[in-house]
């Protein structure tokens, strides 16, 4: 083989990695402006992934170190709910604090309204059923590709492609709340015992941020 043929074939070989050079070069510029040729198009949207209903009943004895002579109301009022469900369980937390302010008068003139303040804190876990999956975060795809232009050096062309696809956090939403409540008291001992019975109902949306393909 001559000289004239060598070169001749390594020309054409760098003809041919030249090409390749270009066409993965139009497909990375394809990806960075999201108009991939080989995907449909794609569309962020929120999915409902699931709705959790939670029932909690609270018990809470309140004392008074006197006589009182009626209840005049009560206020119930929720403080710091939050709900959590770990990725791709079908487990949800939840957990909160009932703050109760009872109203009442006592039975001494020119009877006063007074009032006391009760925290109640709770904890619930809530077992569920997806009805559409959530997605896993996907991994880091990365390919590389290596081109030598000229077997006579180490003179190598390194192309890289890193992508990787992060789907967001699972988010549990509120959606409806319901307090029941009941009081009743009673005197002993020249003390008012105050029994305060509640039930309270959540209904939460499990949302997830997904890509859904456009038709």
């Amino acid at each position: 083989m001559n000289q004239d043929d060598s070169y001749g074939r390594l020309e054409q070989q760098i003809k041919k990695l030249n090409d390749k050079i270009f066409y993965l070069q139009d497909q990375l510029s394809l990806l960075k402006t999201g108009k991939n040729a080989h995907s449909s198009k794609q569309i962020k949207v929120p999915v409902l992934l699931a709705k959790i209903d939670v029932q909690i009943d609270l018990d809470k004895e309140v004392i008074i170190p006197y006589p009182v002579r009626s209840l005049s109301h009560v206020d119930w009022e929720l403080k710091g709910l939050t709900c959590h469900s770990p990725s791709l369980t079908n487990k949800a937390f939840v957990d909160g604090i009932l703050k109760v302010q009872i109203y009442f008068d006592t039975v001494f003139p020119p009877y006063p309204i007074l009032s006391v303040t009760e925290e109640i804190a709770f904890k619930k876990r809530k077992d569920f059923h997806y009805y559409y999956p959530p997605l896993p975060p996907q991994a880091l795809n990365k390919k590389e590709y290596s081109f030598i232009t000229d077997h006579s050096s180490d003179h190598v062309i390194t192309h890289q492609e890193n992508n990787m696809g992060v789907n967001n956090q699972i988010i549990c939403d509120l959606s409806h709340q319901q307090i029941l409540s009941s009081e009743s008291m009673e005197i002993r001992n020249n003390k008012t015992y105050i029994d305060l019975q509640a039930s309270v109902t959540f209904l939460f949306n499990l949302l997830q941020q997904q890509l859904i393909p456009l038709l």
